[in-house]
């Protein structure tokens, strides 16, 4: 069962965001190409510049900061950074391109179309690494993982050992908070 549903977690956030974009080209009758590829382009323009600025965020704070931190503080840090940063990037992004870009687009529908690419190539992708993910998962699974102590040092060995743990031990219904 837990197999079905990372299956159909990945299928669903790669198809419902086509299906849905072709069901709004289709009940709003606008050109859906521009208003969907500028929307899909903010969120990858908005992601080309905030990931880069958190992994310089990571690399400047030092490690024995992060050591520091229970487990329970430092996950509400990486929620607050995560989050904050996720919508001062997008939300800026997308001021930016209604300002500059697409001027005159201010109807409801015009905007369905525009957050439809935008949100739309957001789970594509997430949906993409979630495939990937698994594809790797059912690999390391099958995999006598003694074989990758020649490449991969034992103190990260036993980190990919409990990640596959973690991954197979999921409750049959977690996979399905990404389509959520």
């Amino acid at each position: 069962m837990l197999m079905a549903m990372h299956v159909f977690n990945g299928l669903f956030m790669v198809v419902f965001p086509v299906v849905l974009t072709v069901v709004l080209a289709r009940r709003l009758k606008l050109p859906w190409l521009p208003l969907v590829s500028i929307g899909a382009a903010t969120f990858i323009l908005s992601q080309v510049v905030r990931l880069p600025l958190l992994q310089g965020l990571t690399l400047l704070l030092p490690r024995e900061w992060f050591e520091a931190w229970s487990s329970d503080g430092l996950f509400w840090f990486n929620v607050l950074i995560l989050s904050l940063t996720a919508g001062i990037f997008e939300e800026g992004a997308r001021y930016l391109v209604y300002r500059f870009w697409i001027k005159k687009a201010r109807t409801f529908n015009e905007g369905m179309l525009f957050g439809a690419g935008h949100g739309g190539v957001e789970a594509l992708i997430l949906g993409g690494l979630v495939i990937v993910t698994l594809i790797n998962m059912l690999a390391l699974r099958e995999m006598d993982l003694a074989q990758l102590e020649a490449v991969i040092p034992p103190a990260q060995l036993s980190v990919v050992v409990a990640q596959l743990e973690a991954y197979w031990s999921a409750e049959w219904d977690e996979p399905l908070l990404g389509s959520l």
